[in-house]
């Protein structure tokens, strides 16, 4: 199997996944979330180390305060504000007159 084939058979395996499930509740969220905090914490000098040898040479300074950092932040942030974002909100209709309704499952 070539790696092109190996990937799309993950991908279509992650999809079927997804498609069978719910939605995600607001509790496996936030846990995704976190575990990503974790992962990047537990492992930060390998990302460190990798990005400068993507780059030739990089500051490990540079790479854990733009992007390590900043990606934790982000993760943090989004964690903190989940059941806010998650609430249902009316959009606008992008002709007048027309009418539109989406629905999503309960969380």
């Amino acid at each position: 199997m070539s790696l092109q084939q190996e990937l799309l058979h993950v991908l279509h395996t992650m999809k079927q996944a997804h498609l069978q499930n719910e939605p995600a509740s607001a509790e496996l969220r936030r846990d995704r979330l976190l575990r990503s905090v974790a992962l990047i914490r537990e492992n930060h000098a390998a990302f460190t180390a990798a990005i400068s040898a993507d780059f030739g040479h990089r500051s490990a300074y540079q790479t854990q305060a733009a992007d390590l950092m900043t990606t934790i932040n982000m993760l943090q942030h989004s964690a903190e504000h989940l059941e806010q974002w998650m609430q249902p909100e009316i959009a606008e209709v992008p002709v007048a007159g027309m009418q539109a309704r989406i629905e999503a499952s309960t969380f």
